[in-house]
């Protein structure tokens, strides 16, 4: 479980900057409260603002479902962008399997007409890569883009 805070944030369009933009190996469960600030992309890529309803969780499903599932359950891009006039504070739970699992589809998810389309790796050395691509804009010469 983290503990993350959303300030105010103010752009020149008068809008708040994302707070966080990436797509997580695993499975969140976010509580709501009463101050929005969660976005998720849509599969047409319109951002969404999922009801801030208090006592209510919302799901994110991760890149780590995607492949266990075969993309049966697709990976939820999401960002934080805080347009409340006060701080904003979250309590995520994230799931997601030890480092040393080897990641692949469940042979529910596969068959002669779906095969695997991804090759077995390990949580670990697919967090790695994920979040090198998710945060480049942190290394030197980095893009700056989303790895979503």
């Amino acid at each position: 479980m983290s503990f993350l805070a959303s300030r105010t944030r103010s752009a020149p369009d008068g809008v708040g900057k994302p707070v966080r933009r990436r797509e997580d190996p695993r499975l969140t469960f976010l509580a709501q409260s009463k101050l929005p600030g969660l976005e998720v992309r849509t599969a047409e890529g319109d951002w969404i603002r999922p009801p801030a309803e208090p006592g209510t969780f919302v799901v994110n499903t991760g890149a780590m479902l995607a492949r266990y599932s075969n993309d049966r359950f697709r990976a939820t891009p999401h960002r934080v962008i805080n347009r409340n006039d006060r701080s904003r504070y979250a309590c995520p739970f994230f799931l997601g399997p030890n480092h040393d699992v080897v990641v692949e589809p469940v042979p529910s998810c596969v068959g002669p007409d779906n095969p695997p389309k991804y090759e077995p790796t390990t949580y670990g050395a697919f967090t790695q890569r994920l979040l090198s691509l998710n945060f480049a804009h942190r290394q030197a010469g980095g893009s700056g883009e989303y790895a979503g």
